[in-house]
C-alpha cells in the first residue's frame, strides 16, 4: 500500500457532481478537516495500492504496511506541517503517528483541528483503512485519550439536555437516558460524575432503550405521515424535497436528481445506533439509503445502493458538504435489505446482512436521529419499506464507581 496526504477534490459526474472526493484509485481515507473546514479542499490520508501514483498535489508519506512504516523527520514535518499540527506526532510508526494525530492532537470542538477517534461499544480506539481494522488499542477512561473524548461527550451532553428541555427530543429528561447509555458503555455507575459538563446540574441517569420502526403500511401521504408509533417523519430537504407513502411503501418526491431527505424524529439514547429499511426497488439511476446521525440536511452519514454503477456509496454531510467516503463494487439483487451503523467513529455498511464497507471518520458526533436519503431521475420510482433504528448494544459485564480523580 502506498499512503499519501493531500486534498480532496471535487466530483464532477453524477451522483458525486460538487462533492468532495478522493483522487482515482483511493482505496482508503480518513478526512483531516475540521469540522469549520468542511467547505475547503482540507486535507485527507489517502490509500492507493502497490502501483497507483497520485500525482504531485500529494505527498507520499509511507509505503507497505503502516505499521511497520518508519516515520522519517521529513514525513513528521510534512505532518505537522499540512495537518496545522501543534506538535510533532508521536511514535516512530506510521501506524503509532496516526493514532497520535486522531487521538491527542485532535480538538474536541471539531473548530481548530479535527475531532478526536471515539471508543466503540467494545471500549476500543481503532482505525479503519482501506477495509481492514488496522489500529485497535483498549479504551478506559483512565487512558490518556480520555480527556479528549470525555470533552466531546461533555459537549454533547450539554446539546442534548438543552433540546430536552426545549421540548426538541422525546421528553424532557431524554439526555438522563443519553446518560445512562453511557453508564452502561463505559462500565460505570456514576456517569454523572464525568460526563455532565461544569455549570450543570448533577442530574441522575433513567433507564435507556430505544428502538424506532416504520413499516408504512397506511394510506397514501405526501408527505410521510406519522409513524404507527406514533413519532413523526420530517422532510428536510431544500425545495420540500423528501419522502412520500406510496403503496405502502416510501418513495421520493422530487424528480430530476434532486436529493430527497428525510428525517426520522424519534430521538434514540445515543450516537452509537443503526438504521436500517429494505429497498424493494431503485427505479432508473437510483440512490437511496440510510442516514445516522442525521441533524438536518447539512449534518448525517449515509450509506445506500446506486444502480447506476452497482456500488455502495458511502458519504457524509457535514456543515452542508458532501463527502463521498467510500464506493465499493456490488452485486445488486433486490428486494435487499441495508444497513449502516455508527459506532464511536467507526463507519460500517451493509447488504443483505453482510459488511460491506468498514472506515473510519470523527467529523460527526451527538446526534441521535436516522432517516432516509434519496436521488434519482423520476420521482416516486425509489421505494423503501421495513424502517428501523435503535441504540447500539451488546450485555456488559458489571459497571463499577469510577472515582472523579482518576479522570
Amino acid at each position: 500500500m502506498n499512503y499519501y496526504l493531500g486534498p480532496w477534490q471535487k466530483g464532477t459526474k453524477d451522483p458525486d457532481k460538487g462533492a468532495w472526493i478522493a483522487p482515482d484509485g483511493v482505496i482508503g481515507c480518513i478526512d483531516f478537516r475540521a469540522l469549520s473546514a468542511q467547505a475547503s479542499t482540507g486535507v485527507a490520508l489517502f490509500v492507493v495500492p502497490d502501483g497507483v501514483t497520485l500525482d504531485s498535489s500529494y505527498q507520499l508519506i509511507g509505503q507497505g504496511d503502516l505499521r511497520d512504516i518508519n516515520v522519517t523527520a521529513s514525513n513528521r514535518a510534512a505532518l505537522r506541517s499540512l495537518l496545522g499540527l501543534r506538535a510533532n506526532a508521536s511514535g516512530t510508526k506510521l501506524a503509532e503517528c496516526l493514532f497520535d494525530v486522531l487521538t491527542m492532537q485532535a480538538d474536541p470542538r471539531g473548530q481548530g483541528n479535527h475531532k478526536p477517534l471515539m471508543p466503540t461499544m467494545r471500549r476500543e480506539l481503532e482505525i479503519y483503512l482501506a477495509g481492514q481494522k488496522v489500529i485497535s488499542r483498549q479504551f478506559d477512561l483512565n487512558s490518556q485519550e480520555a480527556a479528549n473524548c470525555i470533552a466531546v461527550m461533555q459537549e454533547s451532553y450539554r446539546t442534548i439536555r438543552e433540546d430536552a428541555r426545549n421540548g426538541k427530543l422525546r421528553d424532557a429528561e431524554h439526555h438522563r437516558r443519553v446518560l445512562d447509555f453511557w453508564g452502561e458503555k463505559f462500565l460505570v455507575n456514576n456517569p454523572e460524575d464525568i460526563f455532565i459538563p461544569s455549570g450543570l446540574p448533577k442530574e441522575s441517569r433513567i433507564p435507556h432503550s430505544t428502538t424506532i420502526t416504520d413499516n408504512f403500511n397506511r394510506a397514501d401521504a405526501n408527505p410521510i405521515s406519522n409513524a404507527g408509533e406514533g413519532w413523526t417523519w420530517t422532510n428536510v430537504s431544500a425545495g420540500g424535497g423528501g419522502l412520500r407513502i406510496t403503496s405502502n411503501t416510501a418513495r421520493n418526491i422530487l424528480p430530476s436528481y434532486a436529493l430527497n431527505e428525510s428525517r426520522a424524529d424519534s430521538n434514540l439514547s445515543s450516537d452509537d445506533h443503526y438504521a436500517q429499511c429494505s429497498v424493494p426497488a431503485l427505479g432508473s439511476d437510483g440512490l437511496l439509503g440510510l442516514c445516522t446521525r442525521m441533524e438536518s440536511q447539512n449534518n448525517y452519514y449515509f450509506a445506500g445502493p446506486y444502480n447506476g454503477t452497482n456500488t455502495l456509496s458511502v458519504r457524509r454531510m457535514a456543515a452542508a458538504s458532501d463527502t463521498v467516503l467510500a464506493g465499493p463494487s456490488i452485486t445488486l439483487s433486490l428486494p435487499e435489505i441495508y444497513r449502516q451503523s455508527i459506532d464511536g467513529s467507526t463507519l460500517k455498511s451493509y447488504q443483505a446482512g453482510v459488511e460491506r464497507d468498514s472506515r473510519t471518520d470523527t467529523t460527526l458526533t451527538g446526534t441521535l436521529l436516522t432517516g432516509l436519503r434519496t436521488w434519482g431521475a423520476t420521482a416516486n420510482t425509489l421505494q423503501a419499506d421495513d424502517f428501523q433504528a435503535a441504540d447500539l448494544g451488546e450485555s456488559p459485564p458489571a459497571a463499577v464507581l469510577m472515582p472523579q480523580a482518576c479522570l
